[in-house]
């Protein structure tokens, strides 16, 4: 922390840095005196010409790192100021010259390595006005850490300020206590009326409610204050309360006048508390009736930027209601046989398929899905519910085991009802991978879809409606992410599955984790398409080309690095780029479309950004990489070339169609690329000799690896990831095991 707070300085600027640490010791303060004298004096004894004339030697060390700039700091007091300065010399010391002029003086050099660190990490201040003389000051904000859920959607602060870490952080007013969480950049100046991105809307919204429901009162007890005419005896109470009241509306007066110099758009997201999210089952944009506090959640076509349908959400009441009804059907449920349960989810597998066309519609609205992928996907649903109908019975039978014992075997059992926590970007297919064999195992569902897909969210529940099961046995749940909390607290609810973001799966872990709650997590990828020297690059390019465009590249599987050696390199790149030129871009309603809109605009210059910072960081941009003008949230297909480390094309998950190329050396350095990632969730190996690829595939650290063809998800096949890609498997007799009880039974 220390060391992302300083200001670099010239070796010239040292002499009356180390003057003015001298100066402090003649400060009252007893901490200024102590980290004066603890700095200073190593120095001075040093020195040859005396304290004012102390200077270092210039010489930069082979290993020292250089210190990040600290932009201006406003509010902080002359005292705080030196103290900054002073763990910024300690910085510009190289190891040998600590050493040295600690060696005598070692109580004193410790005490300022513990209180500069303390003083520089703790240091709240107060933020200035800088507006007319005659307006108050905005009140003072304190920046701390701390792990929030994003929401790639921006929002105004009406207080300035300075961003003092990397990182998400909480910002917390010290009248009101509000909270905001925001997204910044180290040194970043926060002036009124910014806009920072990264905010958890949806976490904070019974906060916003709150305060919503607090002004009122507040302004209510102010106006009556000001009309009455207390009497003598309540004076002190009102005297006290009036000072109060009079600074409360002071800010809140401020706040109206910043709001009202904001766009019209930002007005309404600070209001409302919007957001959204990638493919994590995040918040999307909703309202707030300020009498009823009821919360409208919106469906906006991506292509347009129109709302298009609104929905209610749930009530707390509500919520529990839904959990117990579902319980409740799980308890009859459970004992059904497997053959009742199978005519049913047939029959969900027929709904589907006769419904695929409106349903793709309803997807193409609500995410810009192509509608032609939006029928695949229905399709797929449809099977997988035919697969586990047929084979349900036969992978949870008892297995008997042979033990000393008369009779001994397994069983496998319905835990109870089970949370399902969905993302947008295959709307329907996340949610029945999970929801067949979880049905047909004998369990209960809720399921919390992503805020953008309301609409597919209330269709998937009325599809196993339409097709007989038990009304409340699968229930949507139109809540808010601050919900997911109660509804993991729950006792009716034994455990959750989460398809979407690193962020999503760690908040849902930990809550389910600190209730001993067994959880699946699929999350986000960035997959590694490995082409080797004996490639045929025709079909090299057309498989990694479709495997980077599938859902317009929003897809935890989808292939985003193309480690290529470097034999075939520049060739694979011309045919590679040419494939991706091909896809049609256009209206997702359209038969003919490939690639539509991407979820939402936030998505898009989220991705944008990722490719202007590779791009200045020193990729290449050889297709693509332009927004295009016109409405919709579209971003072309874009090929980056010369990716290296440091990129976030090269480390981080891009959600979209952009392509990095990595050229390699060889195939074990193309192996360590593949590797080099947090993720671990898909890959692939394209080369002319299979057993070669099946030797690479086993290197690949990832839950998936396909030679020759590009990864997808089948029901016969388990689907998951290792390390941040997440845990547990689903689909194939392994997934319906991930939510049963295990049960031995020994007969003595």
């Amino acid at each position: 922390m220390v060391g992302r707070l300083l200001r670099e300085r010239t070796p010239s600027e040292r002499p009356m840095a180390f003057t003015k640490c001298a100066s402090l010791r003649r400060e009252r303060s007893l901490a200024s005196r102590v980290l004066a004298s603890c700095f200073v004096l190593p120095v001075e004894a040093a020195s040859l010409t005396g304290a004012n004339k102390i200077a270092l030697s210039s010489r930069a060390h082979p290993h020292a790192r250089p210190t990040a700039p600290l932009k201006t700091i406003h509010g902080l007091d002359g005292r705080q100021r030196e103290i900054r300065r002073l763990a910024y010399l300690m910085t510009m010391m190289t190891t040998d010259q600590m050493i040295g002029k600690a060696r005598g003086h070692w109580p004193w050099f410790a005490g300022i390595v513990v209180l500069a660190a303390v003083a520089t990490a703790g240091l709240s201040h107060r933020v200035p006005s800088n507006s007319r003389p005659d307006r108050p000051a905005p009140p003072a904000i304190r920046v701390t850490v701390a792990p929030v859920k994003t929401r790639d959607v921006p929002i105004y602060l009406s207080a300035p300020g300075t961003v003092l870490a990397w990182n998400t952080v909480a910002v917390r007013s010290q009248i009101d206590g509000k909270l905001t969480a925001v997204n910044f950049v180290e040194g970043q100046d926060v002036r009124a009326g910014d806009v920072l991105a990264q905010i958890d809307t949806s976490a904070l919204q019974a906060t916003l409610n709150q305060a919503v429901a607090k002004k009122a009162e507040d302004e209510a007890q102010l106006a009556e204050g000001a009309g009455a005419r207390p009497s003598t005896g309540a004076a002190p109470g009102r005297r006290r309360r009036g000072r109060e009241g009079r600074f409360a509306l002071r800010h809140r007066r401020q706040q109206r006048h910043d709001l009202a110099r904001q766009p019209s758009e930002g007005r309404v997201q600070q209001l409302t508390g919007s957001g959204s999210s990638a493919a994590n089952a995040d918040e999307h944009p909703r309202t707030t009736d300020r009498k009823a506090q009821a919360m409208t959640i919106k469906a906006i076509n991506p292509a347009t930027g129109e709302t298009f349908a609104s929905y209610q959400e749930m009530t707390d009441d509500g919520l529990r209601d839904a959990i117990s009804k579902a319980h409740n059907e799980f308890l009859d449920w459970r004992r059904t046989g497997f053959s009742s349960r199978a005519g049913l989810m047939r029959q969900a597998a027929k709904v589907l398929r006769e419904n695929a066309g409106k349903y793709a519609d309803l997807m193409a609205r609500e995410m810009g899905k192509p509608i032609r992928d939006g029928v695949a996907e229905v399709q797929k649903c449809a099977a997988a519910c035919d697969y586990y109908a047929d084979n349900a019975e036969r992978f949870l039978a008892a297995e008997p085991i042979k033990t000393e014992a008369r009779k001994s075997y397994v069983i496998f059992q319905p835990l109870g009802v089970v949370l399902a926590v969905m993302p947008w970007n295959f709307p329907f297919w996340q949610v029945f991978r999970f929801a067949a064999p979880g049905l047909m195992a004998g369990n209960g569902a809720v399921m919390k879809h992503s805020s953008n897909v309301p609409g597919c969210a209330v269709a998937i529940e009325r599809v196993f409606q339409d097709a007989g099961f038990p009304k409340d046995l699968f229930r949507t749940l139109m809540i808010s992410n601050a919900q997911v909390d109660a509804v993991l607290e729950s006792p009716l609810v034994r455990a959750a599955t989460l398809t979407g973001s690193g962020p999503a799966g760690r908040a849902v872990a930990g809550k389910a984790g600190s209730l001993l709650k067994k959880t699946v997590l699929e999350l986000g990828g960035n997959d590694p398409y490995l082409v080797l020297e004996d490639a045929d690059l025709d079909l090299a390019a057309t498989v990694c080309a479709r495997g980077r465009l599938i859902n317009t590249g929003q897809s935890c599987i989808a292939a985003k690095r193309f480690i290529v050696v470097d034999k075939v390199h520049d060739r694979f790149v011309e045919l590679f780029v040419k494939r991706m030129a091909a896809a049609r871009m256009g209206d997702p309603l359209k038969q003919d479309t490939e690639i539509g809109p991407l979820a939402r605009h936030d998505l898009r210059d989220t991705l944008h950004r990722q490719v202007e910072s590779s791009i200045a960081k020193g990729a290449r941009c050889v297709l693509g990489g332009e927004i295009p003008r016109g409405p919709g949230a579209y971003y072309p297909p874009t090929v980056l070339t010369k990716v290296t480390k440091g990129m976030p094309a090269y480390a981080e998950e891009l959600f979209g169609p952009v392509a990095s190329v990595i050229r390699v050396d060889n195939e074990d350095a193309a192996i360590a690329a593949a590797n080099d990632s947090v993720f671990g969730l898909g890959g692939g190996v394209i080369t002319g000799d299979i057993a070669r690829g099946e030797r690479v595939a086993a290197e690949i650290e990832s839950g998936n690896v396909f030679v020759n063809d590009n990864v997808r998800s089948d029901p016969r096949l388990p689907f998951g990831g290792v390390k941040q890609s997440g845990y547990g498997r689903e689909l194939s007799h392994y997934g319906i095991k991930e939510f049963v009880n295990i049960k031995t039974v020994v007969v003595g």
